[in-house]
Formats: structure tokens, C-alpha cells, sequence
């Protein structure tokens, strides 16, 4: 993920496809904070979705959020992900574990 000037701030990975279910991981950094917010990752994840769907034929994307962060809970609300459950304990952080959002997925297959 780049600026228009082309400065690097941060990554957008697939990962754990599944072809035989059709359906990929999605997750993303926005490493410089001072680049937040200023819809460099909601740009990302929707040219990932449209990717994942016109190229790679996939159904359905999905991520997982720790419960606490809301900026990414809502990145991924906007784009279309609906959060489908919560693993409790699930994400070691500072001072112990934190819930997790669970399969936070998004159909992305036209019908």
C-alpha cells in the first residue's frame, strides 16, 4: 500500500486460500500512523475484494480483528464484512489475551 507519490505505508496480504472452498484470508497494516485514516486501507481492501472475486474466483473473505480495535472492526464493516462471532481469549496482547473477532467475512461473489 502506497501514496500516490508512491511512499510505502503499509501491507494487504491473502493468505490460507482455500480453493477448494473458495476463500482467503484477508489482513492489513497501515504501519505510519500518521497515514491512518486517510483511506489508504479502505482503498486497499476493496481492490483486494474485487481481486479475489473477478480473478481468483473466490466466494468469500474473511479476517480476524482484535475486539478492541475499532478503526479495522469498522474498516471492515464499511467494506461489507460481517462480524459472525468473538474467540474469547484469543489474541495474546499486552496484558494477557484479548477476544477476537471471529470469522469476519464477506461474500464476494456475484450471483
Amino acid at each position: 500500500i502506497e501514496t500516490p507519490e508512491g511512499l510505502p505505508v503499509g501491507a494487504l496480504d491473502l493468505f490460507d486460500l482455500d480453493p477448494v472452498n473458495l476463500r482467503a484470508g484477508v489482513g492489513i497494516l497501515i504501519h505510519d500512523t500518521a497515514q491512518r485514516g486517510k483511506g489508504y486501507a479502505a482503498d486497499a481492501v476493496e481492490t483486494v475484494c474485487s481481486y479475489a472475486r473477478d480473478m481468483l474466483h473466490l466466494h468469500q473473505l474473511w479476517c480476524s480483528v482484535e475486539a478492541g480495535n475499532a478503526a479495522s472492526l469498522a474498516l471492515f464493516r464499511n467494506a461489507g464484512f460481517s462480524e459472525t462471532g468473538v474467540r474469547k481469549e484469543w489474541l495474546p496482547l499486552a496484558g494477557g489475551f484479548h477476544a477476537g473477532s471471529c470469522g469476519t467475512t464477506k461474500q464476494i461473489r456475484r450471483r
